[in-house]
């Protein structure tokens, strides 16, 4: 049987992203999932027009109560808010936690989704805890600093290994670069002992703007490949694969007059195949 999963997020009412993407990604892939429930946004394709944080204790009541009666170890964090909420969260989760964390700071159409002097506490009390991390390529040159390095996203990602001993693995996306060719570049990081392995993974790149979501897609598809006892690597590429899949199916079906969100009822189709 299939290790049930949680989420820790954002609510996005128009279904395209955050909590509700999570879910339906959980789903789709087989397994069970949990949501505890961060901030609650007033958003829709084309944009965030407001905000509320949850109040941390009912945060943390939540992970509390769904915790001490589902064992979950596999755990996916998305919206945060603010540093208050992300300790809340820190010092709510079991030790033995395996966490992907996607450190979600502004969403598509530029509304901060982080405080901006929470991005400190977002790496001192939670990356340096995670197992696997899911920057786009404008944060992972936050996450990095002064030791970014613009042209090179594959010796940045490893420059991220040498300041979080924990972290497993990490998935450098490709959405923010040029197309290579006319292909999609995501780079993928992962460390076995003191090796750490690279592999560069291509699908076809889409002009599109139906891409709401595909980061809370990208990290909580990994979640649910790890929870069916995938590999680090294979977790990672299906995921992509995955979300590749969606972006293609978003040709043929639309919803919203902005950045469309991914079709993850279709991944049904790919399944018969």
């Amino acid at each position: 049987m299939n290790q049930p999963v949680m989420t820790i997020a954002g609510s996005d009412p128009s279904g395209g992203a955050g909590i509700q993407a999570d879910l339906k990604t959980f789903t789709t892939l087989g397994v069970y999932g949990a949501a505890v429930i961060t901030a609650l946004t007033a958003q829709n394709t084309q944009g965030v027009f407001g905000s509320i944080v949850v109040d941390p204790a009912f945060i943390a009541l939540q992970i509390q109560r769904v915790l001490e009666d589902i064992p979950i170890r596999f755990i996916k964090t998305g919206m945060l808010a603010n540093a208050e909420v992300i300790t809340t969260v820190a010092d709510n989760l079991p030790q033995d936690t395996f966490l992907v964390c996607d450190p979600v700071m502004y969403a598509k159409s530029g509304y901060p989704l982080l405080e901006k002097e929470a991005i400190t506490t977002l790496k001192e009390e939670l990356i340096s805890r995670a197992r696997v991390l899911t920057p786009n390529y404008p944060e992972l040159a936050e996450l990095l600093g002064d030791v970014f390095i613009p042209e090179n996203a594959e010796e940045s990602g490893k420059r991220l290994f040498q300041a979080y001993p924990n972290l497993q693995a990490l998935v450098v996306k490709g959405g923010h670069r040029s197309p290579v060719g006319n292909q999609v570049e995501d780079i993928l990081l992962w460390r076995e002992g003191t090796t750490i392995h690279t592999k560069k993974v291509y699908h076809p790149y889409i002009k599109t703007q139906n891409t709401h979501g595909t980061g809370c897609t990208l990290a909580s598809a990994i979640t649910a490949y790890l929870a069916r006892h995938e590999n680090l690597e294979n977790a990672l590429v299906k995921a992509i694969d995955y979300v590749a899949f969606l972006i293609q199916k978003t040709q043929q079906e639309t919803y919203g007059k902005g950045h469309g969100p991914l079709p993850h009822h279709r991944f049904s189709e790919k399944e018969a195949l």
